[in-house]
């Protein structure tokens, strides 16, 4: 009921916003017009959905498949920080070789947690992906599941030592309670000097009114 609903909300928006951009001749004189549906519409959609998500965009509202796209982008990249992140981590803790750190990390409940989390973070993915699929408008932009097992075997292959990673929550953290602490130690210092130099001001003022009375 409620999603019947809000598609009926989005079409009446839809509708209204096309109206309202006739009243104002957006659709007179199109530079394309009368040329090939292809050359005007550089996606190859079809212009009445292409216009559709322009003049949404032009008014603030952002297509739900452009929402979920991004959405799928950044979950995906974020699984495999965090799945590389253990793993540089894990590896860093010992020298052995490929094939011992291999039987390393199968025994190591660190690496096992965080294979199950990332199997479950995928398969979070892969339902947002069903979910494009099935409402975004150009045939070219639906997606295929990820495989966690394939996205896992990639990340053992690779050299621990080479992995970049963006700094973590945890050193970002400690890296903005430094620059705090920093910050309250110039501070002191300078309350310090101030101090310091009031004193000294005084100390001169005196001197000099006992250097005047002599």
């Amino acid at each position: 009921m409620f999603f019947f609903l809000y598609r009926n909300f989005i079409d009446r928006l839809v509708e209204d916003l096309i109206q309202e951009s006739m009243s104002r001749g957006d659709f007179n004189n199109i530079k394309p017009s009368g040329k090939p549906l292809h050359e005007r519409n550089p996606h190859y959609m079809d212009f009445t959905t292409y216009k559709i998500n322009e003049i949404l965009i032009d008014n603030g509202y952002i297509p739900e498949w452009i929402q979920i796209e991004k959405q799928i982008r950044e979950s995906i990249e974020e699984a495999r920080i965090n799945l590389k992140r253990v793993f540089k981590k894990i590896a860093s803790e010992n020298s052995q070789s490929y094939d011992e750190q291999k039987t390393y990390l199968l025994n190591n409940t660190k690496w096992k947690q965080a294979l199950e989390k990332f199997r479950v973070d995928i398969a979070e993915v892969n339902v947002n992906i069903n979910k494009l699929n099935l409402i975004v408008p150009m045939l070219w932009k639906q997606q295929v599941h990820y495989n966690a097992e394939q996205e896992i075997a990639k990340i053992i292959a690779l050299d621990p030592s080479k992995i970049e990673l963006p700094l973590s929550e945890e050193e970002l953290s400690l890296i903005h309670q430094q620059e705090l602490n920093q910050r309250h130690q110039e501070w002191m210092n300078h309350q310090l000097n101030q101090r310091y130099s009031v004193f000294d001001a005084i100390r001169d003022l005196f001197q000099a009114l006992r250097n005047f009375k002599v």
